[in-house]
């Protein structure tokens, strides 16, 4: 459909207006129709406004060529507002042009337009009244509404209209559609508000004034007798002040009629209830000829038994279709079972039962969904409502004490046992149907279902073509044989879901199946098409926005993956705990730390005091000393320990995010979801991946994987040569057969010694059940007390020789036993982890000395020292944490020098230089860097932080060497005493960063003493009368301290405190001492320094002393010599100034560099 927008949006500026009907909305009436529903929201504090939405053909109006081609037509909205005395108190028009570029176009009866005015009233009720009129021909339409006006009250919840719409973001859409976006999403509005039968219903709401209370969200679809048909209940913890809600709802159980759609939000004590009428547009209902007098009748006493009277007489008074969409409607609200399994085939609409994940889970086929579909996804799945199905047994005996012979019942009651797990039964129960007769579709799918609950694939796919004999087109028969093909492993998943979805097009969990298939397969893109085709035919499965969103993060579309994420955070509760870690990894890879932080903060406010003190709990990263320090205080001072804890920690000191603080709250909630199966809050695997986070390599029994990465290959390798010999014989003694990872590895001599194996990552790991493996029992059996090293090493045993062992621990660890290590590179020069679990709870342990052979006991002062938990304690003195470094690291320069400052402060000034041939192009191109400053106090408060820009210009035609910097510094005015600095320098384009921090002491300058400011390296001194510090000088720093080949090297200095003699002159020397730290002494020629020259002294060391006559007691001074034929090397350059005035002397020293 082509559409064309139109942008009207008046805001009249009276007060508050609501509409806030329940029917369906008017149609425009007269020569020209429209569409028109009217929805409120608030505006700010009390006030509100009312959107009034139009939506129509443009083939109405009458068009007119235009000189330049086009054809033009003109129309007038005329919005008039009465109140209840019939007064006008608002009017409201504005003349809009539609344009079309060809005749054909005109009238195109598909071509809608929409249109949209906005309007304030004071709350009360009123009448719309509005006209839509075609300036160019003498037609109109009206149409006349009512506004029911309500005020919003800050201290009750609030709540807007529901907002029914046609999808959202749509296709195509032109910035036009703009003014319907709402909370980051288009909205294309419904004012029809009718739906095609099994067309999602979109749905937008806005809840107010929450106060950060827990709140409830029931939504129900209800038909015209009350009876619900969809409902949905979501509870949400306290950490929000409003919602902006917005999700799909399926059709496809829904008949052809009006609907109600009510939402219930409960808040507290408040509850308030919005609610919107709807149509579901299809063929007229027409109850199937099964529906006869006799089933009619047993359907009056069900519904006296488990209804009542009155839902019985309210039957009784309908006619036969209408009886048929009671009962639907009934028994979908009461039991979906039965209405599924009896009354759905019995009346010949509504959709039968599907076989689903909980079917099969039930019939404890869980295993061939794990190994064939996808094993996350079998791990999810649980079992049917059985209170449900159990009721429906109570019906399904009524049913058939009332008509024995009634075989869809029996079928009816099989399903019933099918969702009450009770297998045998059902099969039984539909052996029974089928032997009395039962020649039914629905007879034969449960037999077919009931025929893989007992691995009879074949079988089931005979039962299925046996339905599908009866009902050639039948859906559910046609996706149930496809999924016994699949289970069966009688064909590949994606062949055996595209047959299903080929069938069923429209189903709400195939398409998801499918692309975890593609998923696990690595056919990223078609994971993604599958996941988004899913969304579009059931946008309620939240999973599969879930996966889609990793998808798109494994595509590199970061916004849009936080994004999905995001919105399932504030929508669906029980995907928050998922969410959450990947969001705050993923906000660091796209430096939004500050988003990160504040994600986090709402979560803390949900969650016990138990999770929030295991969340903030810094002795799980934290060195033994500190840990120590940190209990040794009392509580009220534990907050400014962990404060300055983090501090220290945190990587980008310069912006207010804390990168290190996030990575630990991730890393806590991953172990709580990842590694608590067997123990809480998590087992040791838990406690290395908080303080270390992901290894770089890791492999366990059933899922080995070849270490490839060279870092991690020369870890393993220095490891396994510092075992003796005997030592890893006993390891490989102890593997028995050795099992490998599906990914099938080319080995390249006769011991294993090179692996061509990638490591991979699959969403999923099965172990192949058929393959053998052995246990190296004889050496058990060796009865002398003295090891006899006689083990002989199987060539055909991959990744293990007495050389080298890949992709398994270097611990000895019996093959039965369930293992797993992990490999850290960066922690204490290298360390692997190993991990045992004696059960399958997956309780991981650190493995025990190794029992029972002869070699242990040989080994066992070898395995005691080298204990895994040893092993960690020792890594942890070492290196308490790993926060792993920037992926885009922009390496730079800084330096940090005092001076003087104004009154009693000194000032610090920060030089940056940042190598130009380090950036990128596209960063080269804007001109454009970020650097930062923070500056800390000693007890790591902030005194000061702020990122600015850091612009730079590169000539085209130059080209950049390693000693282009682009330079930038700040100065501050501090406090004499001891500060922590944090520098930091980013592309806000190219996302790379780096920053440093460090300790230093800010002196004093004040005071009648000689005094020395530090030496500041430069790449330029001249004066200029504009510089209003330093003396008139303008110095240029040198913040790498490194200079060129041929490059004068240049200090820049103050002296402070010079005493006057009888004549009010200042009297000083100044020696320069250089030194290098090793090899022949700088080679020396002076260009510029400041007084008289009294002597250059080459030895070892190079000594230049000047002398100075001045008349100020502060003096600003330079040197600048060449070093021309000097090593290449680290130099160490002393400035020492006598004041002859007095013989006071003061010195400091700074180190430089000459480049090769």
């Amino acid at each position: 459909m082509r559409i064309a927008i139109v942008f009207l949006t008046l805001i009249v500026a009276v007060c508050e207006v609501r509409a806030s009907e329940t029917d369906l909305p008017p149609r425009g009436e007269g020569s020209i129709a429209f569409e028109i529903d009217v929805c409120s929201f608030r505006y700010r504090g009390r006030e509100g406004f009312e959107e009034v939405i139009l939506r129509f053909p443009v083939a109405q109006f009458a068009f007119l060529r235009q000189n330049s081609g086009i054809y033009l037509a003109r129309y007038k909205p005329s919005l008039r507002v009465l109140n209840e005395d019939g007064e006008v108190v608002q009017q409201v028009e504005a003349e809009s042009r539609l344009t079309a570029e060809s005749l054909e176009a005109t009238v195109d009866t598909d071509r809608m337009v929409y249109d949209m005015v906005q309007v304030r009233l004071p709350a009360g009720r009123y009448r719309g009244e509005l006209t839509l009129s075609d300036l160019q021909a003498d037609r109109a339409g009206l149409a006349v509404f009512s506004l029911d006006v309500p005020a919003y009250d800050p201290g009750k919840i609030g709540m807007s209209d529901l907002y029914l719409s046609s999808g959202f973001n749509p296709q195509g859409a032109g910035e036009s559609l703009e003014m319907f976006r709402k909370n980051g999403r288009l909205i294309l509005p419904n004012p029809a508000r009718q739906y095609r039968r099994g067309v999602p219903l979109y749905l937008y709401f806005e809840v107010y004034y929450l106060g950060y209370q827990s709140h409830r969200v029931e939504m129900q679809i209800e038909d015209r007798y009350g009876h619900r048909l969809w409902r949905d209940q979501r509870s949400f913890p306290g950490y929000r002040g409003e919602v902006k809600f917005a999700e799909g709802i399926p059709t496809r159980e829904l008949l052809s009629g009006t609907y109600t759609l009510r939402v219930r939000v409960t808040a507290g004590r408040d509850t308030l209830v919005s609610a919107r009428k709807f149509e579901v547009l299809g063929d007229a209902l027409v109850p199937a000829s099964g529906f006869d007098d006799q089933r009619a009748k047993t359907a009056q006493h069900l519904l006296k038994r488990f209804g009542g009277p009155e839902i019985e007489a309210v039957y009784t008074g309908l006619g036969r279709a209408d009886r048929a969409a009671f009962l639907y409607g009934f028994w979908m609200d009461r039991n979906p079972i039965v209405a599924r399994a009896y009354y759905n085939p019995l009346l010949g609409f509504g959709v039968p039962p599907n076989l689903d994940g909980a079917i099969i889970t039930a019939m404890g086929r869980r295993k061939e969904m794990a190994r064939h579909i996808d094993p996350r996804y079998a791990a999810r799945q649980v079992p049917p409502d059985t209170a449900q199905a159990r009721d429906a047994l109570k019906v399904t005996e009524v049913l058939l004490d009332e008509d024995g012979n009634d075989l869809m019942g029996r079928a009816a009651r099989g399903y019933a046992y099918l969702f009450a797990g009770n297998l045998p039964y059902a099969e039984r129960t539909f052996n029974s149907a089928l032997n009395a007769g039962g020649v039914l579709p629905e007879v034969y799918n449960g037999v077919g279902i009931s025929h893989m609950g007992r691995k009879r694939w074949d079988e089931a796919v005979v039962a299925y073509d046996q339905a599908l004999a009866l009902r050639p087109d039948w859906k559910t028969a046609q996706v149930n044989r496809a999924f016994a093909r699949l289970l069966g492993g009688k064909q590949r998943a994606e062949d055996a879901l595209k047959e299903a979805i080929e069938a069923y097009s429209n189903h709400p969990e195939l398409l998801y199946l499918l692309g975890r298939v593609f998923e696990r397969e690595g056919k990223i893109e078609a994971a993604e098409k599958a996941y988004t085709r899913q969304i579009v035919v059931n946008p309620m499965h939240a999973r599969a926005r879930f996966d889609l969103g990793r998808i798109w993060l494994k595509q590199g579309q970061r916004a849009r993956a936080t994004h999905v994420w995001r919105e399932l955070m504030d929508t669906r509760p029980e995907l928050r705990e998922e969410c959450l870690p990947l969001l705050l990894g993923v906000y660091q890879l796209m430096g939004q730390t500050g988003e990160a932080q504040k994600v986090m903060a709402e979560y803390l406010r949900t969650v016990d005091e138990h999770t929030r003190g295991l969340l903030q709990d810094i002795r799980l990263i934290a060195t033994l000393k500190e840990a120590a320090a940190y209990e040794a205080l009392p509580p009220e001072q534990q907050p400014d320990f962990v404060r300055m804890f983090w501090q220290r920690r945190d990587p980008t000191p310069a912006t207010p995010g804390n990168e290190r603080l996030v990575e630990h709250y991730r890393r806590v909630l991953y172990a709580m979801q990842h590694f608590s199966t067997g123990r809480k809050p998590w087992d040791r695997r838990g406690e290395i991946y908080i303080r270390y986070g992901e290894p770089a390599h890791k492999s366990r029994s059933g899922d080995v994987r070849y270490e490839t990465d060279p870092d991690v290959v020369r870890v393993k390798e220095r490891l396994w040569l510092g075992i003796p010999v005997d030592g890893r014989k006993e390891i490989i003694a102890r593997m028995g057969r050795l099992r490998t990872s599906l990914q099938d590895v080319a080995i390249q001599d006769e011991y294993g010694l090179e692996v061509t194996v990638n490591d991979f990552e699959a969403i999923d790991f099965e172990l192949n059940p058929n393959r053998s493996r052995f246990g190296a029992t004889s050496y058990n059996q060796v009865s002398t007390d003295r090891y006899q090293p006689t083990v002989e090493l199987s060539g055909y045993d991959r990744g293990a020789s007495d050389k080298t062992v890949r992709g398994y621990p270097l611990y000895p660890i019996d093959s039965g036993t369930r293992w797993e290590y992990w490999i850290y590179p960066d922690v204490a020069g290298g360390i692997e982890v190993v991990f045992t679990a004696l059960d399958r709870k997956g309780n991981y342990i650190y493995p025990d000395i190794p029992q029972g052979r002869s070699e242990s006991h040989f080994n066992m002062g070898l395995w005691t020292d080298r204990r895994p938990d040893r092993q960690v304690a020792s890594a942890i003195q070492a290196q308490a944490d790993l926060m792993p470094p920037f992926d885009d690291v922009l390496n730079f320069h800084f330096d940090a020098v005092d001076f003087q400052g104004k009154d009693e402060y000194s000032r610090l000034e920060v030089y940056y230089g940042v190598p130009l041939a380090n950036l990128p192009d596209s960063v080269q191109a804007t001109g454009v860097l970020e650097r930062g400053i923070a500056v800390f106090d000693s007890t790591w408060r902030p005194v000061y932080r702020k990122m600015a820009p850091l612009p730079f210009a590169v000539d085209a035609t130059d080209s950049l060497g390693a000693g282009d910097l682009a330079v930038d510094q700040i100065a501050l005015n501090l406090s004499p005493g001891n500060y922590h600095l944090g520098v930091e320098v980013r592309s806000p384009k190219g996302n790379m960063r780096s920053a440093y921090t460090r300790s230093l002491t800010v002196e004093p300058y004040t005071g009648p003493s000689l005094m020395l400011s530090d030496i500041e390296m430069a790449g330029l001194v001249v004066e200029d009368a504009s510089s209003k510090v330093k003396g008139g000088h303008k110095v240029v720093p040198m913040p790498s301290k490194t200079y060129l080949p041929g490059q004068p090297v240049t200090i820049y200095y103050e002296v402070y405190g010079l005493t006057f003699d009888e004549f009010s002159q200042t009297r000083y020397q100044m020696d320069y001492k250089i030194s290098p730290r090793k090899g022949k002494p700088l080679v020396v020629t002076i260009l510029r320094a400041v007084g008289t020259l009294l002597g250059i002294e080459e030895k070892k060391e190079v000594t230049i002393s000047y002398e100075q006559v001045g008349t100020r007691k502060t003096e600003h001074n330079y040197l600048e010599i060449d070093v021309k034929g000097s090593e290449a090397g680290r130099y160490e350059l002393e400035v020492a100034v006598t004041d002859l005035n007095t013989g006071t002397k003061v010195a400091k020293d700074v180190v430089f560099f000459i480049a090769r």
